[in-house]
């Protein structure tokens, strides 16, 4: 584990909570490589699209993961409480219009 990810761990319990800051730090994989070679082929403006859309891509899956840890650190550190399934479902339903 390199310093920087060691230092985005901290121990919840048994197991480590994984800070929003902690990111992967390893190599490109292969297939993201292969495309970007690929997008050198392409016109400017179509290369500017594809990476807008790509930046918008990993905000979004950064938010999540962001919002996952918090959960997990949250449940770890005890904080969870039950869910009633059945209560869950009927507020959603009410609340988006959907029948149960």
């Amino acid at each position: 584990m390199t310093g920087a990810t060691a230092g985005a761990l901290h121990s919840r319990g048994s197991r480590p909570c994984i800070t929003p800051q902690m990111w992967y730090a390893g190599r490109m994989v292969r297939s993201l490589e292969q495309a970007i070679a690929q997008l050198e082929n392409l016109p400017a403006g179509d290369q500017e699209h594809i990476g807008r859309q790509l930046l918008s891509h990993v905000a979004k899956l950064r938010q999540l993961r962001e919002e996952i840890d918090k959960g997990i650190c949250s449940l770890d550190a005890g904080e969870g409480r039950p869910l009633d399934i059945d209560e869950f479902l009927t507020e959603r339903h009410a609340r988006y219009g959907e029948e149960t």
